[in-house]
C-alpha cells in the first residue's frame, strides 16, 4: 500500500507504507479511556485496508492496527476486469482475417482504364 493515507498521525501513515503487518498506538498516541480509543477507530481508510482494534484500560487504552488484503484484493479484481475487457477488445479489432468476410467490393474498372495502366506498365 504504497500511496496509503493516514493523516492524522505520519507514523501510521509510514507503518501502512511500510513491510510490517501489525503496529500498536502505544507512545504515539494518548488516549483519555477506552471510549476514547474506540472513537479513534473509525478513521476513513485512503488506499489502503486495515482493521483498527481499541484494546487497554483507562489510560493505558490504545489501538492494535493490523493490515488486511482487502484493498489489494479489491485492486487485484479490478485489474482482471480490465485485462479481460481489453482481451475481448484486442480480439475483436484484430480477428483472424481469413475468417472474416471482407465487406469491401472489388474495385469496378473500366475496360479503357484497364487497357491503358497494363499499357504504362509494359512500356
Amino acid at each position: 500500500m504504497s500511496n496509503a493515507l493516514f493523516i492524522d498521525n505520519a507514523r501510521v501513515q509510514a507503518f501502512l507504507r511500510g513491510p510490517e503487518s501489525t503496529m500498536t498506538t502505544e507512545g504515539l498516541v494518548y488516549f483519555r479511556n477506552l471510549r476514547h480509543a474506540q472513537r479513534w477507530t473509525r478513521h476513513k481508510q485512503e488506499n489502503a485496508s486495515f482493521d483498527l482494534t481499541a484494546e487497554g484500560t483507562g489510560r493505558d487504552a490504545f489501538v492494535r492496527i493490523t493490515k488486511t488484503r482487502r484493498y489489494y484484493e479489491q485492486r487485484q479484481a479490478t485489474a482482471e476486469r480490465y485485462k479481460s475487457e481489453k482481451e475481448k477488445l484486442l480480439a475483436k479489432r484484430f480477428t483472424d482475417p481469413t475468417l472474416t468476410v471482407s465487406r469491401k467490393r472489388p474495385r469496378e474498372e473500366d475496360s479503357e482504364d484497364a487497357e491503358e495502366i497494363e499499357d504504362v506498365v509494359m512500356e
